[in-house]
């Protein structure tokens, strides 16, 4: 009813095994073998996107850095071609403008060569989840045991019986002697007294 409630339940039908080798096995216990399946799957994609999210390197900042600063260097570099154009070649604007030009062109290339350096760094830096098997439809239920739980009931219901024979032949003698009986009806009117 409640997403606590949700959360409780997937707690319990689910369990995440970290070993030592770096493997991490994900179990999905729900009756329908399917949905099991489905739901392991779920929570690995669910993973894959989450460290996707965290992994915000270095590497990825240095990379969103060149890459934001690649388009004005970009719309710089185009506005002194078409000054570059537009202007005579006889005048002291045409020095100017090929200057410009050129210094636009060296930023230009300068920041090229490292957003791409920040690119193959970000691959490098990048986490990486392989993925060994995917989850698949089980054929056989991996629980409850039931064989295990008949013979489990078997025994509990069989020393249940046992005591309450002791307690029915106990309650028996101590009726047929009168000692016992009186300290039975003296324990009772104490129980009666206390309430």
């Amino acid at each position: 009813e409640t997403m606590t409630d949700a959360r409780k339940l997937l707690a319990k039908l689910t369990n995440f095994t970290y070993g030592r080798d770096g493997v991490i096995m994900i179990e999905v216990g729900v009756p329908n073998p399917k949905l099991s399946a489905a739901m392991a799957n779920y929570y690995l994609d669910q993973l894959k996107s989450l460290i996707k999210s965290f992994a915000m390197t270095e590497a990825s900042q240095r990379r969103l850095f060149f890459e934001q600063e690649l388009r004005p260097a970009r719309d710089k570099l185009t506005d002194a071609q078409l000054f570059l154009d537009r202007t005579p070649a006889s005048s002291l604007k045409y020095l100017d403008a090929i200057r410009n030009l050129k210094y636009q062109e060296a930023l230009f290339e300068i920041l090229t060569k490292q957003y791409e350096a920040a690119k193959l760094d970000e691959a490098k830096d990048s986490a990486f989840i392989q993925v060994l098997e995917t989850a698949v439809e089980p054929e056989k239920n991996s629980g409850p045991k039931r064989g295990l739980i008949v013979i489990v009931t078997t025994l509990v219901a069989l020393i249940l019986a046992i005591i309450w024979a002791f307690i029915k032949e106990s309650g028996e003698k101590s009726r047929s002697d009168p000692a016992q009986a009186e300290r039975h009806r003296l324990f009772h009117q104490y129980l009666r007294w206390r309430k």
